[in-house]
């Protein structure tokens, strides 16, 4: 959970616990403003 990658969407240096909590907020927005939502894929 402490390893860091790129994060494709915003483009810098995060953790993947730091990766979860981002998707979970753009899940929200997503929701509750309705902006398009993008998932994380790492592969």
């Amino acid at each position: 959970m402490n390893d860091q990658f790129k994060h494709p969407v915003f483009g810098y240096q995060c953790t993947y616990r730091r990766a979860i909590e981002l998707q979970a907020r753009l899940l929200s927005r997503h929701l509750q403003e309705e902006i398009i939502y993008k998932p994380l894929t790492l592969r």
